[in-house]
């Protein structure tokens, strides 16, 4: 079960048991099974296997137990007890930080884990490379009560990695009605290609076709400095690909296409040309076709024009 940090599920706190364990040879004695399972829980008493952090030489190996390790995991059952278990006490994991391990072992002895920001992510990996579903579910149901401007293309990111749909289809939802507000923040850049292709498919978002294309001119520098190349116009649009496509640019105003696509030498002059003769006389030559011409539907709009939302007020309302 999920706590909050000074919520405690037992009703004796972990860290005084561990004292008792330590302290007193008869600890078994008047405690529950689960108060017992946590007082072993990261101690050599009774250990048969213990974990080693290459990457963290000053961390001591924590000591686990095997056989409830293969209760509560597919992948340790195969691992200590299969055709090819592994027969050496030591185990590297190379992968999780120590602390996140700990609480990920805490969790396994007692289905009892603190889960925050900053071990969210990382405790969703764990559970997933073990095959732990009920922890995975928890930092699943962390996550969708997190979400704003800021996070939800971080989050959304998470969701492919770990194929959570639901949470996708939950961060689709909440970028579609936040739009402006999400294309502005510092994690619309960190979306994978995958994603940023799924947002612009939305017929339902709230943003302007200009925020829109300035928020993808970001991205595309980012895209850039990752991948240590000059961010000029032609790397910025052969690392957006195929997702230029997919702003609609033909739903622009004349003024809004001369002030922010034209001028940011995205395209060539013989594309900037087709565009204005499409705005100026309707002229659809075959660059045109490649981009839709229906404006998106988002909750912004009215009678076809964007009304502005307050960001403050709105940003956040879901």
């Amino acid at each position: 079960m999920a706590r909050q940090q000074n919520n405690h599920f037992l009703d004796v706190a972990p860290h005084a048991l561990l004292d008792n364990l330590q302290l007193n040879p008869d600890w078994q004695w008047n405690n529950t099974v689960l108060q017992s399972l946590s007082s072993i829980c990261c101690q050599d008493s009774l250990s048969d296997v213990s974990f080693r952090f290459p990457n963290h030489p000053d961390v001591s190996p924590v000591p686990a137990h095997k056989v409830i390790l293969a209760m509560r995991s597919s992948v340790f059952k195969a691992m200590f007890y299969g055709s090819l278990c592994e027969t050496k006490r030591d185990v590297e994991i190379a992968d999780i930080k120590p602390d996140v391990f700990r609480s990920f072992l805490r969790f396994l002895y007692t289905d009892d884990v603190t889960i925050d920001n900053q071990s969210v992510i990382p405790l969703l990996y764990t559970a997933d490379k073990y095959e732990i579903f009920s922890l995975k579910q928890q930092c699943q149901n962390y996550l969708e009560n997190s979400i704003d401007a800021n996070n939800v293309c971080e989050i959304m990111n998470a969701a492919e990695m770990f194929n959570i749909a639901d949470l996708v289809k939950r961060s689709l939802e909440f970028i579609a009605k936040q739009g402006t507000c999400v294309f502005q923040s510092d994690g619309f850049k960190s979306l994978t290609n995958s994603n940023l292709s799924m947002i612009l498919s939305q017929e339902n978002l709230n943003v302007s076709e200009v925020d829109l294309f300035l928020a993808c001119l970001k991205w595309s520098e980012q895209q850039c400095i990752s991948r240590g190349i000059d961010a000029n116009p032609s790397n910025k649009k052969n690392a957006l690909g195929a997702l230029l496509y997919k702003i609609r640019i033909p739903t622009m105003t004349l003024e809004g296409f001369s002030k922010h696509v034209a001028t940011s030498g995205i395209l060539s002059e013989l594309e900037q040309l087709q565009f204005f003769k499409y705005f100026t006389i309707q002229e659809q030559g075959p660059f045109i076709t490649k981009f839709s011409s229906t404006a998106r539907r988002g909750r912004g709009y009215q009678s076809g024009k964007l009304v502005r939302l307050n960001k403050k007020k709105h940003c956040n309302d879901y």
